[in-house]
């Protein structure tokens, strides 16, 4: 499998919706298509669409995530990150006024 811009075998349509080397509506642009590499009946190529409906629902099945929930998903663990690290600094920081506290005391 591999992703092309336009389909140029037989039959240029995709094997989900139907979709052909027509642009898509909200984007306004035509392609990627996964080409399959397979055929069906005599000689018809197989290819997928990018769209939620094809491709997308292929990813959701087998347990994909979106690009933009990737990018949220690493927004949320630098900032899990930063609050564990700020948080181990003010520990350290009480730590070692409270060994001062007793080094005076003794």
């Amino acid at each position: 499998m591999h992703l092309v811009e336009r389909m140029t075998f037989d039959i240029p349509q995709c094997f989900f919706c139907g979709a052909g080397n027509t642009p898509y509506e909200e984007e306004h642009r035509v392609g990627p298509f996964i080409d399959t590499e397979r055929e069906t009946g005599w000689g018809d190529h197989i290819y997928i669409c990018m769209r939620p409906s094809c491709a997308g629902m292929i990813a959701v099945l087998a347990d994909f995530i979106s690009p933009d929930t990737a990018k949220d998903l690493r927004r949320q663990v630098r900032k899990l990150e930063k609050e564990l690290h700020d948080a181990r600094a003010a520990q350290e920081s009480a730590e070692r006024r409270a060994r001062g506290r007793r080094k005076v005391a003794a």
